[in-house]
């Protein structure tokens, strides 16, 4: 066993647990039994009558310089036991004061899409959703990943490490939730530890070298976001396009970015394009784009969830596809839960857009779908779900090229079954004070480990 298991024991206050069930009931667990063998180490922890608990139980298992923890926990079945786990911080450990670190990179979220590095000397100055970090002792360089299991995530705050599912009445939880890895170096730490997570199945997704980034994002691009906004319309193109023909700007590809959807109240209304702002069509639009102005490639945006606030209940596109659709409790309607009939909606959408000469798509709003599915499915379960089964129409229809964005969390970048791009940022903001430092811290440090499951892209920049 090598030594980054007494690292992660120390870490985590030697595995001292505490478990949170509904009806206020909060347990505390200490003890526990240990068996080894060459590769693997069990800890079987011991659980009293009165704690309802079937079992607990870690399990540390190791690849060359990286060890990988996974829980299996289970409440016990019975008339006294009908509390189940928490939906949020169902179980936690306590991030040891005992370790002093030199120093700590670690990467949080700043609102529920991006990541953003956050330097400190402490595990107690973590802020919310914090996903993984790096600890310098001395010489060495640790690399701590928290990983998604079967049904829950694992994020870091205030010292603590917590295990939720983002579900009420779940029984057991199960999977891995932790991987360490330590070398000599911060960027072998890294990619090591990402290489056996995925050797020893904790990341179940191809690693980035054995994704293949689409052709066609190798020229140079132009979206529309920063120069209409939502309100991008045909016209304003076209008259963009004469510019960049007029510069001699070899433009490759463009996205035709948000504001081109018919919506209504921030919900999606139909597959075309807005008759207001495209009079001429999506599919004659993007005929000029490419015949007049010798554009190779045009990409359209679109959200995880069809819009920002889901599909308008009140659409007859809603009407017509209303079993591939889901309802949560809020009354937002989205593509469906059920994988089969998510891939046909996407599927009839996305096989509309390639007939009108799309040849990509940029996917949007990724982290926000465990507030849609909040109740109905575990965060984890649901997002795997609609990660297989738009990609599944994307391979289909444009044969796999896609843009990944607003999607940074572990439930996201974990679940992509084979798209290789993804966003490494925020919005780059040239008119905001300090817009490039921050777009460059961002980008630099994130890319560290984004970096080792997919190609990044950085956003707009200004030459």
């Amino acid at each position: 066993m090598n030594y980054n298991l007494d690292f992660a024991q120390d870490l985590l206050s030697k595995f001292a647990m505490t478990v949170r069930k509904t009806r206020g009931k909060i347990l505390r667990f200490t003890d526990y039994t240990v068996s080894k063998s060459e590769t693997e180490r069990v800890y079987e922890y011991v659980t009293l009558p009165r704690s309802h608990m079937d079992h607990i139980r870690i399990t540390a298992r190791t690849d060359g310089n990286a060890v990988i923890m996974s829980i299996d926990a289970e409440i016990e079945p019975g008339f006294d036991s009908l509390e189940s786990f928490l939906p949020e911080r169902a179980i936690s450990f306590e991030l040891s004061d005992d370790l002093s670190p030199d120093a700590i990179l670690a990467n949080r979220h700043q609102g529920p899409y991006w990541m953003f590095p956050e330097f400190s000397d402490s595990f107690r100055s973590f802020r919310p959703q914090t996903q993984s970090f790096f600890v310098k002792n001395g010489d060495v360089h640790y690399h701590v990943m928290m990983l998604c299991g079967n049904n829950f995530y694992c994020e870091c705050e205030s010292g603590c490490l917590d295990i939720s599912s983002g579900m009420t009445g779940l029984y057991r939880l199960s999977g891995d939730f932790l991987s360490v890895c330590s070398a000599d170096d911060p960027f072998k730490a890294v990619n090591e530890n990402y290489r056996s997570a995925h050797s020893l199945g904790a990341i179940n997704v191809p690693l980035r070298d054995e994704r293949q980034i689409p052709e066609l994002f190798r020229g140079f691009g132009w979206c529309t976001w920063d120069a209409f906004r939502h309100e991008v319309t045909s016209a304003k193109i076209y008259e963009k396009l004469d510019e960049f023909k007029a510069k001699n700007v070899p433009v490759h590809w463009i996205i035709i970015d948000d504001g081109w959807s018919p919506v209504r109240d921030s919900k999606l209304a139909g597959f075309e394009a807005d008759a207001e702002k495209f009079p001429e069509g999506l599919r004659a639009c993007i005929d000029r784009i490419k015949n007049e102005y010798g554009v190779e490639y045009v990409g359209v945006w679109h959200a995880f969830n069809g819009y920002w606030m889901g599909i308008d209940p009140e659409s007859e596109l809603c009407i017509e596809w209303r079993d591939c659709l889901s309802e949560n409790p809020a009354g937002l309607i989205f593509p469906s839960l059920d994988e089969e009939k998510a891939f046909r909606f996407w599927d009839a959408w996305h096989s509309y857009l390639a007939c009108c000469g799309v040849d990509f798509v940029k996917v949007d709003n990724q982290s926000a779908w465990p507030r849609f599915i909040e109740g109905m499915m575990s965060t984890v379960e649901g997002t795997r779900h609609e990660h297989r089964a738009i990609e599944r129409s994307i391979f289909k229809n444009f044969g796999g090229a896609v843009i990944n964005c607003m999607g940074m969390d572990a439930e996201n970048v974990l679940s992509r079954p084979k798209s290789a791009l993804s966003r490494n940022s925020d919005d780059f903001f040239p008119d905001k004070e300090r817009g490039f430092t921050d777009h460059l811290l961002q980008n630099v440090y994130n890319a560290v480990w984004h970096g080792q499951m997919y190609f990044c892209d950085f956003d707009m920049w200004w030459s």
